[in-house]
C-alpha cells in the first residue's frame, strides 16, 4: 500500500473514536504554530488519527471497565456453569444416550470412506469424562470411529464443551485475583497518554524535522518555555482527547521521553549484541576451520614420517 493510499484509508475511516480529528480541526488546533512544515494537513491528520487509534483508542472505556477482578469473576462464573453441564452430561442415562445416537444416525456408515477410519486415537475429553464407567453406551473414541459423521461431529462438540472449562479457567488466571488500586483508572489513562506522546513525538519529528525535546529553561519574562514539541503535543492532545488542559504536561512529556530513550537504548543494545554474536560466530568458524586444517596437516606429516 502506497503512502497516499494509507493516508486516504485513515482519513476516510468514520470510526467514532476519531471522527472529531479532521483536517479542519487539526489546522485550527495548530493555527499560528511557530514551526513551518512541508507536510500537508492531510498527512498530519492521518498520522494523528493513527497515533490516537493505536495508543489511546477511547478513554471512555476506561471509565466503563469494571476492573480485572470483576471480569475474572464473570469468566469463572461461566466456567462454573460449564462444570455443572459437564457433571450433568457425565451422569447422562442410557436413554438419553440412545436419543443422541438415533438423532445423529449413529449406525449410518455409508458416508464414511475407509481412509477416514483412524487406526488408533488418543483418548479425548469424553473418554476422560466416562473413564471408569460401565454401561452399554460407554465407548472410547476408537470404538466409535466407524460411526456416522453426524455422531462424530456430536462427539467433537461435546469434547469442545468439556475442554472449554479448562480454557476459561486458564484465561481467567491472566487477570487480577484481588481488587485493583482505587486509582488504577488514572494509571491506565496516564499510561495510554504516555504511549500517545511517544507516537506523536515521531510524527512531530517527521513533520518539523526537529527533535521532540522538553525545554526546562524559562523565557525572558521568567515564564515556563517548554518549547515547540510540548506546545505541539498540548494542542493536538487537547483536540484528540477532548480536554481543556493536559494535566502535568511537562512531567508527562519528560516521562515519555525517558521511556522512549530507554527503548532506543534497549533496541541499540539488542542490535549491538546481535552484531557481537555474528562476529563471535565468524571467529568461531574461522577457528574451527584452522583447527581442521591443522588436523589435516598433522595427519599428512604423520603419514609422511611413516611412509618408507
Amino acid at each position: 500500500m502506497s503512502e497516499a493510499d494509507d493516508i486516504d484509508r485513515w482519513l476516510s475511516n468514520q470510526l467514532d473514536w476519531f471522527a472529531h480529528i479532521t483536517e479542519e480541526t487539526v489546522e485550527a488546533a495548530l493555527i499560528d504554530f511557530e514551526l513551518p512544515t512541508t507536510k500537508s494537513s492531510r498527512w498530519l491528520t492521518a498520522n494523528v488519527r493513527r497515533a490516537f487509534f493505536c495508543t489511546v483508542g477511547t478513554e471512555d472505556e476506561i471509565a466503563e471497565y469494571p476492573g480485572q477482578l470483576a471480569v475474572r469473576k464473570e469468566i469463572e462464573a461461566i466456567a462454573d456453569a460449564i462444570a455443572v453441564a459437564k457433571r450433568l452430561f457425565a451422569d447422562r442415562s442410557g436413554w438419553a444416550e440412545s436419543v443422541f445416537r438415533r438423532y445423529s444416525n449413529y449406525d449410518d456408515w455409508d458416508d464414511l470412506p475407509d481412509w477416514d477410519v483412524p487406526i488408533e486415537k488418543e483418548p479425548d475429553a469424553l473418554d476422560r469424562l466416562d473413564d471408569g464407567k460401565d454401561g452399554w453406551w460407554v465407548e472410547s473414541s476408537n470404538q466409535m470411529a466407524t460411526a456416522s459423521s453426524d455422531w462424530r461431529n456430536f462427539r467433537k462438540m461435546v469434547c469442545g464443551m468439556l475442554d472449554l472449562e479448562d480454557y476459561l479457567r486458564a484465561a481467567s488466571l491472566e487477570l487480577c485475583s484481588r481488587d485493583e488500586p482505587t486509582r488504577w483508572r488514572d494509571s491506565e489513562r496516564k499510561k495510554r497518554r504516555l504511549h500517545f506522546a511517544n507516537y506523536l513525538a515521531v510524527v512531530f519529528e517527521e513533520t518539523f524535522s526537529r527533535e521532540a525535546t522538553v525545554n526546562s529553561w524559562p523565557d525572558d519574562d521568567g515564564k515556563p518555555r517548554l518549547g515547540p514539541w510540548p506546545d505541539f503535543f498540548d494542542r493536538v492532545a487537547r483536540l484528540a482527547l477532548r480536554i481543556d488542559k493536559v494535566p502535568d504536561l511537562e512531567g508527562l512529556l519528560k516521562t515519555a521521553r525517558r521511556m522512549r530513550l530507554d527503548q532506543q537504548i534497549a533496541k541499540r543494545d539488542g542490535l549491538q549484541s546481535e552484531i557481537e554474536m555474528d562476529f563471535a560466530r565468524e571467529r568461531l568458524s574461522q577457528a574451527t576451520k584452522r583447527l581442521q586444517e591443522a588436523g589435516v596437516n598433522m595427519i599428512k606429516r604423520f603419514a609422511t614420517k611413516k611412509s618408507p
